[in-house]
């Protein structure tokens, strides 16, 4: 399965050359529109309700890539076959290779068929009726200009220019010496003074008076 996911969208691309050049028709001209677009959408529907799922939303480059991503999986699966082990490399971050270098089957496709899309209008021209297979490849050629056009604007679109910064002597920060001297100590607070004593007071108590003897008779 991980391989259909390029070489469908290289059987959708080869199909239409296939009734133009050929006069072959891989598909059952008597079904209804209904049917056709059933069948056509099918892929397509998949990628849009893939993207919607992953992303949260779509965007029309998730079609561009998914029908332009074809080369990639044909080798792939290529080397399966042939039993080649192909190692992991990374993309250089620094290259100043031209981004069409590595869309070369991307851009032979693009001129074959824009030249299909040519002898097909051609011919619908002259026998006075459009047909399904002209549409259909005029459709996969500007989804393949889509693609070729992004390459271009990041091959020929300004590039911000890579400042390298180089350090010189006389860029350098003066040197100074800075003496550190240990802090003063803290003088403790003075202690509060002691609250005074309260001063005594003196308080005068009367005398009673004694009682007076006196004899009794009896």
């Amino acid at each position: 399965m991980f391989y259909l996911t390029g070489i469908c969208p290289l059987l959708l691309l080869l199909v239409p050359p296939l009734e133009i050049y050929f006069d072959l028709r891989p598909m059952n001209l008597t079904i209804t529109p209904i049917t056709w677009a059933l069948y056509y959408f099918g892929f397509y529907a998949m990628h849009i309700l893939l993207a919607w799922f992953v992303v949260g939303s779509f965007r029309w480059e998730t079609l561009t890539l998914a029908t332009a991503s074809f080369p990639i999986y044909t080798k792939a699966l290529w080397n399966v076959i042939t039993g080649k082990d192909v190692g992991w490399h990374v993309t250089e971050s620094g290259s100043n290779r031209s981004p069409f270098d590595f869309i070369v089957p991307q851009l032979l496709f693009l001129l074959f068929l824009a030249l299909t899309s040519v002898v097909a209008i051609t011919r619908d021209v002259q026998n006075g009726q459009p047909t399904l297979a002209m549409a259909w490849n005029v459709t996969n050629t500007i989804i393949l200009a889509l693609f070729v056009g992004a390459a271009a604007r990041e091959a020929w679109g300004p590039r911000p220019a890579a400042s390298i910064i180089v350090a010189t002597d006389d860029d350098a920060p003066a040197q100074r010496t800075i003496v550190a001297r240990p802090l003063p100590a803290a003088t403790p607070a003075p202690a509060p003074a002691p609250a005074p004593a309260p001063a005594p007071v003196l308080v005068s108590v009367a005398a009673s008076p004694a009682p007076s003897r006196r004899g009794v008779r009896a």
